[in-house]
C-alpha cells in the first residue's frame, strides 16, 4: 500500500487490528481522542520514522510497531501502563526511546532485534520484564531497578555488545538463557537475594 500520509480526524476513538499494516506511512499524528490502538496497527510500516502519540492511550499493544525498520526515536507519553509483546521487535534503527514512570510492564520480545538500541533507562515503575525483552539488541550496559520483581527467560539472550549488568535485590531467580551468547559480558552484580539460576544462563 502506497499510503504516505493520513490525517486522523478528532472523532476517532480507536484504531483496529493491523489497520495500517504494511502501509507506506512515513509519519503519523494520533489525536488525543484516540483511546485504544489494537495489535499490529502499524506492523511492518517500513517507512515510518515519526510518531506523535495520543496521551489518552493506556497501553502499547502487541506488535504495534513491530518491524518498523526506519523508526529511530520514540517518546512514550505519560499514562501508558504497559508495553506489549513484540511492540518494537525488529525496529532495527531504533536508537532512542523514552519510557515514562507510568509504565509497569515490558512485554515479551518487546525490543528484540533492536540492533541500534545501545542504552535504555528502565524507570522505577517497572515491575516485570518479559521473555526475550532485549534479546539480540544493541544494549551495552544496563542497571535493572529494584522495582523489578519478575524477569522472564532469555531477557538479554544474544546481546553481543552487553558488557555490564546490575541485578537488584528484588530479583530471586535468574531465568533460563538469560545471558546466553553475551560474548562481551565482563561484569555482573548478582545480589544475595538470588536463590536459583536456570539452565544455560551464561553459555
Amino acid at each position: 500500500l502506497n499510503l504516505k500520509t493520513i490525517t486522523i480526524p478528532d472523532n476517532i476513538k480507536s484504531i483496529g487490528r493491523r489497520a495500517f499494516w504494511r502501509s507506506g506511512l512515513s509519519e503519523i499524528s494520533i489525536p488525543s481522542t484516540v483511546e485504544k490502538i489494537e495489535e499490529g496497527a502499524f506492523l511492518q510500516c517500513n517507512d515510518l520514522t515519526d510518531i506523535e502519540f495520543s496521551e489518552s492511550i493506556k497501553s502499547i499493544a502487541d506488535s504495534l510497531f513491530e518491524e518498523c525498520i526506519e523508526l529511530r526515536s520514540i517518546t512514550i507519553p505519560e499514562g501508558i501502563s504497559q508495553i506489549g509483546n513484540k511492540a518494537f521487535k525488529n525496529c532495527k534503527k531504533l536508537k532512542n526511546i523514552d519510557i515514562p514512570n507510568s509504565v509497569t510492564s515490558i512485554g515479551d520480545y518487546s525490543f528484540e532485534l533492536c540492533k541500534e538500541l545501545s542504552n535504555i533507562d528502565i524507570p522505577h515503575s517497572i515491575t516485570r520484564i518479559g521473555d526475550n525483552a532485549f534479546a539480540h539488541s544493541g544494549i551495552t550496559s544496563i542497571e535493572i531497578p529494584d522495582s523489578v520483581t519478575r524477569m522472564g527467560k532469555a531477557v538479554f539472550y544474544g546481546c553481543t555488545k552487553l558488557t555490564n549488568v546490575v541485578i537488584p535485590k528484588s530479583i530471586t531467580r535468574i531465568g533460563n538463557y538469560m545471558f546466553e551468547y553475551c560474548v562481551r559480558l565482563k561484569s555482573i552484580v548478582i545480589p544475595d537475594s538470588v536463590t536459583s539460576m536456570g539452565k544455560w544462563v551464561f553459555l
